[in-house]
Order: C-alpha cells, then structure tokens, then sequence
C-alpha cells in the first residue's frame, strides 16, 4: 500500500506531499493541475521509467519542471509498505548528469542507483515494470487497452505479461519426457517378454563346468613351468661351473708356457756363460741394479719439477685471461644504462596500470551496455537497439586495442627486466 509521495520540481509540481490511506484515494482537479502527473511521479518511483518516456513521447529531461524557469533537478519520495515492511524510495533528476536513486528498508538502505533499485522493487512486489504498466498503472486515456485489442492479440497479451508462455514450454517438455519413459518402458517390458529363462540357467551351468575344467588345466600347467624353471637353473649352474673351471684351466696353461720360457732363456744364458765368476757378475749385477734406482729417482724429480711448472704456467696464463676479460668488459661498461632500465620500467609500470584501469572500465561499460535494453547506463538516456549495438560494438573495438597494447607492454616490460637484471649482474662485477 503506498502512505505517501513527496514531488519537488516534478512536472507541474513545485514542492507537493500526498498521503495515502487503505481503501480507494481519488485525485480531484481541474485540467493541467497534475493528476496524472502524480501517478507518473508514483510509476517512475518505483520503476524508473514512464510509458511516455518508454514510447519516446517525452524526454527524460522533460520530467523537470520548466515552468516559469527551467529547473536543475527534480525530486521524488514514494513511502510504501509491502509485505508487513516499509520501505521508502528516493529518485533525483538531473538536466546535466545522470539520475541518482535509493531504496530503504525500515531505514535500512538496501540498493543504490537506477538499476539497483528497480530490480529490487520489481522483486519486492512481485511484477516487473511490462506487468506493472499494462495491468497496474494506465496512462491517461489509456484504461481501455485491452477491452480495444482484438480477443486472439487480447489472449497473447495477457499469457505474455503473465509469463504464461514458461508453463507452456513446461508442458511441451513434460509431454516429451513422458513419451521418452513410456518408450523404456516398453522396450523393457519387450525384453522381459522375450527372456528365456531356462536357457539362460542351462549356458550358465555349461559356463561354469568349463569354467572349472579351465581352472584345473591352468594349475597343471602353472606346475609345469615351475619344473622347467627349476630344470633351467640347475643347468645354468653347471654350465656357470664347467665355465669357471675351464678358464681356471686356461690361465694355469699359460703359466705353464710363461715359465717353460724363462727357464729356457735362463738355460741358454748358464750355457754362454760357463766359464765367468759368479761373484763378479753378481758385483756387476748390483751395480747397475744401484745405478738404475738412481736414474729413476732423477727422472721423477724431473717429472716433478715439469708438473709443477706447468701447473704454474697454467694459473698464469688463467689469470691473464681473467684480467683481459675485465679489463675488455670495463672498457665497453655504461655505469648509468642500469638507472636507465629501471626508469623505463617505471615507466612500462605505470602505462601498464593505466591501462589496466581503461580495461576495466571499458569491460564495465559493455557489461552495463548489454544489461541495459532501454537507457544507456552513463548518461540514463533513453537507447534504442541500434545505438546500443553500435555502442557496443565500439567499447569493444577499444577494448580490443588496449587489450594488444596490454600484450605489448607486458612483452616489453618482461624483456626490459631481464636486461636489468642481467645489467645488475654486470654492475655488482664491475663493482
């Protein structure tokens, strides 16, 4: 039940309060004075819009008085209670930027801004603005809408406006599921008419004899492949055995040779030699014997000496490697290209986060773009289909764009942090 409505600068209305009380409430007057002007005020409260607007008769803009002066701002309060609750609804009219409303419950505000509060209100009463103004609300001159449609359009009308046309798909699609269940059912029914039961047991006693006869061959034959296995591994031991054995053969066999020929050659050595004194050749024997130990122990201490010169010409030569290497990257070194690179990727930082927020509003505006069927979102003027298509089509356009120019940025800003991080590098050697 609607208490009471406050207007100030609303059409015809300077500053007007009207309360309402349960029963019928008549507006009496003369014309022009704003009667219809009261309900328009009660319609576009709750559902932020007026058919005159919806039919392009009238401006938003309009709805501010422009009598004697041209007003900034219209305001509308609406006090109702739906529900055991009361709420109350607020909505400012702007000439130069968009409208702004609120909505309240038991003083409790609960949606903010056109859309918010419109579809709130839609869910509080239960019906949307279509429902609303064509069974709730009439224009002037308008109360016989549908006593002057033909009875077919009258009927499409109302099953329209009532969301008829859902239960309707409803039953279309309750009927095809019912025909599908009864199709199963009697496929199943077909099945169980045609189960042959008995000859069913009898494969099934049929299945289970081989199935056992199966089981018992698969053991037998599981026990003959372990005796075979057991068969395989005493043979590859024995032949392990003879193997070992007869290489053991072998190297006795050419022990034998080696020795047969140095007590041969020791043989022909006591036959060329019979008639020398053993004592001198043993004398001689240990002087070379000393000699050599000698000339070893020399050749080692050069062998030394060569290792440890080398190994000194090496670190040398390492170190003058090193020494070039720095003193060629000192020379080509640019100690500011590091304070360079992070100045740049501030600079890729902030265009980054710039972008990121255009991205953001853009995305934003598309979505309230494709949300909105009758206003534009921004302004809160009225959109038809063909601007906001074009709308749109150019947001995301934008979009596109950023979102490339985005792509770029990053690429760039991750190629310059690896410069800078590998210019770090080099700063801290050269440092």
């Amino acid at each position: 039940m609607i208490k009471e409505i406050e207007l100030e600068n609303f059409r015809s209305h300077r500053k007007t309060k009207l309360n309402f009380t349960e029963g019928n409430n008549i507006l009496i007057g003369i014309s022009g004075s704003g009667k219809s002007s009261v309900l328009d005020a009660i319609c576009f409260a709750l559902y932020g819009n007026i058919p005159k607007i919806q039919k392009r008769k009238i401006k938003l803009s309009d709805l501010i008085m422009d009598k004697p002066v041209k007003e900034e701002i219209a305001r509308i309060k609406l006090v109702f209670e739906a529900n055991t609750k009361n709420y109350e609804i607020k909505r400012e009219i702007f000439l130069d930027k968009p409208s702004n409303a609120e909505l309240r419950e038991e003083g409790r505000l609960i949606a903010v801004n056109q859309s918010q509060v419109t579809e709130a209100v839609a869910q509080i009463l239960k019906m949307d603005y279509d429902l609303f103004s064509k069974v709730i609300y009439a224009e002037q001159n308008q109360i016989d809408y549908f006593l002057t449609l033909p009875p077919g359009d009258r009927m499409n009308n109302i099953d329209e406006l009532l969301k008829l046309s859902k239960f309707e798909s409803a039953r279309a699609r309750t009927i095809s599921i019912s025909n599908r269940f009864k199709n199963l059912k009697n496929a199943k029914e077909e099945a169980v008419a045609n189960f042959d039961e008995v000859g069913l047991k009898e494969k099934w006693k049929s299945l289970g004899e081989s199935s056992v006869k199966l089981e018992k061959e698969e053991v037998l034959l599981e026990n003959k492949i372990r005796e075979i296995k057991s068969l395989l591994g005493d043979k590859e031991k024995i032949v392990f055995e003879l193997e070992k054995k007869k290489k053991e053969s072998d190297d006795k066999r050419r022990r034998i040779i080696e020795v047969k020929t140095i007590i041969s050659v020791f043989q022909n050595e006591i036959e060329e030699t019979p008639h020398k004194d053993i004592n001198e050749i043993e004398k001689n024997l240990s002087v070379k014997e000393n000699e050599f130990k000698l000339s070893e122990a020399k050749e080692l201490e050069r062998e030394k000496n060569i290792s440890i010169a080398s190994s000194r010409i090496s670190e040398m030569e390492k170190k003058l490697g090193e020494k070039k290497e720095c003193e060629s990257f000192l020379s080509g070194f640019d100690k500011n290209k590091f304070e360079r690179l992070v100045n740049e990727l501030e600079e890729i930082k902030e265009k980054l986060l710039d972008r990121k927020i255009k991205c953001a509003g853009l995305e934003k505006a598309v979505n309230s773009l494709k949300e909105s069927k009758e206003k534009c979102p921004t302004c809160d003027s009225a959109l038809d289909e063909e601007k906001r298509k074009k709308l749109i089509k150019q947001k995301e356009g934008e979009l596109i764009s950023l979102n490339e120019e985005l792509s770029n940025l990053n690429r760039e800003f991750i190629n310059k942090r690896e410069r800078k991080n590998a210019e770090n590098k080099n700063t801290e050697r050269a440092g």
